[in-house]
Protein backbone atom coordinates (compact mmCIF):
# COMPACT_ATOMS: atom_id res chain seq x y z
CA UNK A 1 0.00 0.00 0.00
CA UNK A 2 1.52 3.34 -1.01
CA UNK A 3 1.21 5.72 1.74
CA UNK A 4 3.43 9.44 0.04
CA UNK A 5 1.16 10.94 -2.29
CA UNK A 6 1.46 14.32 -3.87
CA UNK A 7 -1.85 15.07 -2.97
CA UNK A 8 -4.58 15.26 -0.90
CA UNK A 9 -8.80 16.08 -1.85
CA UNK A 10 -10.80 16.80 0.48
CA UNK A 11 -14.78 15.79 -0.25
CA UNK A 12 -17.50 17.50 1.04
CA UNK A 13 -21.53 18.07 -0.03
CA UNK A 14 -23.98 20.70 0.66
CA UNK A 15 -25.34 20.36 4.43
CA UNK A 16 -29.16 21.14 5.49
CA UNK A 17 -29.34 24.81 4.99
CA UNK A 18 -29.52 23.86 0.99
CA UNK A 19 -33.47 24.14 0.06
CA UNK A 20 -32.90 24.08 -3.66
CA UNK A 21 -35.21 27.08 -3.30
CA UNK A 22 -34.46 30.88 -3.31
CA UNK A 23 -34.78 31.00 0.46
CA UNK A 24 -31.96 28.92 1.60
CA UNK A 25 -28.30 28.53 0.33
CA UNK A 26 -27.82 27.77 -3.21
CA UNK A 27 -24.79 25.35 -4.45
CA UNK A 28 -23.00 28.35 -5.52
CA UNK A 29 -22.18 28.83 -1.60
CA UNK A 30 -20.74 25.58 -1.43
CA UNK A 31 -18.22 25.33 -4.23
CA UNK A 32 -17.09 28.85 -3.01
CA UNK A 33 -16.87 27.65 0.19
CA UNK A 34 -16.25 23.79 0.04
CA UNK A 35 -15.17 23.96 3.83
CA UNK A 36 -18.72 25.20 4.90
CA UNK A 37 -20.33 21.77 3.82
CA UNK A 38 -20.61 18.44 4.96
CA UNK A 39 -17.55 16.46 5.05
CA UNK A 40 -18.10 13.31 2.86
CA UNK A 41 -13.87 12.10 2.85
CA UNK A 42 -10.45 12.36 1.79
CA UNK A 43 -8.70 10.66 -1.16
CA UNK A 44 -4.90 11.03 -2.43
CA UNK A 45 -2.93 10.39 -4.80
CA UNK A 46 -0.56 11.72 -7.90
CA UNK A 47 -2.48 12.46 -10.08
CA UNK A 48 -6.35 13.88 -11.41
CA UNK A 49 -7.09 10.03 -11.74
CA UNK A 50 -6.15 8.88 -9.08
CA UNK A 51 -7.91 11.10 -6.82
CA UNK A 52 -10.87 10.35 -8.55
CA UNK A 53 -10.59 6.69 -9.01
CA UNK A 54 -13.65 5.18 -7.19
CA UNK A 55 -14.82 8.40 -6.23
CA UNK A 56 -18.76 9.13 -6.83
CA UNK A 57 -18.33 12.83 -7.38
CA UNK A 58 -21.39 14.24 -8.78
CA UNK A 59 -22.88 17.41 -6.88
CA UNK A 60 -19.88 17.06 -4.51
CA UNK A 61 -17.41 20.34 -3.60
CA UNK A 62 -12.87 19.61 -2.86
CA UNK A 63 -10.04 21.43 -1.47
CA UNK A 64 -6.97 19.97 -3.20
CA UNK A 65 -3.66 20.14 -1.47
CA UNK A 66 -0.26 19.23 -1.78
CA UNK A 67 0.79 16.45 0.39
CA UNK A 68 4.00 17.37 1.64
CA UNK A 69 3.54 21.36 2.14
CA UNK A 70 -0.21 21.22 2.81
CA UNK A 71 -0.56 24.01 0.61
CA UNK A 72 -3.90 24.33 -0.46
CA UNK A 73 -4.02 24.48 -4.65
CA UNK A 74 -7.56 25.07 -5.49
CA UNK A 75 -10.81 24.44 -4.58
CA UNK A 76 -14.48 23.90 -6.40
CA UNK A 77 -16.77 21.54 -7.68
CA UNK A 78 -15.60 18.30 -8.38
CA UNK A 79 -14.35 18.15 -12.24
CA UNK A 80 -11.30 16.20 -13.80
CA UNK A 81 -11.06 19.58 -15.81
CA UNK A 82 -10.79 21.89 -12.78
CA UNK A 83 -8.67 19.39 -10.92
CA UNK A 84 -6.37 18.62 -13.70
CA UNK A 85 -6.12 22.36 -14.15
CA UNK A 86 -5.18 23.37 -10.43
CA UNK A 87 -2.19 20.38 -10.61
CA UNK A 88 -0.66 22.07 -13.89
CA UNK A 89 -0.94 25.33 -12.59
CA UNK A 90 0.97 24.45 -9.00
CA UNK A 91 3.21 21.79 -10.85
CA UNK A 92 4.05 24.93 -13.40
CA UNK A 93 4.35 27.37 -10.45
CA UNK A 94 6.67 25.11 -8.34
CA UNK A 95 9.08 24.39 -11.91
CA UNK A 96 9.48 28.75 -11.98
CA UNK A 97 10.66 28.76 -9.32
CA UNK A 98 13.20 25.76 -8.89
CA UNK A 99 14.50 27.19 -12.85
CA UNK A 100 14.81 30.90 -11.39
Amino acid sequence: MKTNYKYVMIVTSEDNRYTGNADGLQLEHWANNPWDGTFEGITTGDTCEDLLEGLDCEGLFYQLFDAQRGTRLGYGIIDAASISEDIVWYESSLNSVVNT
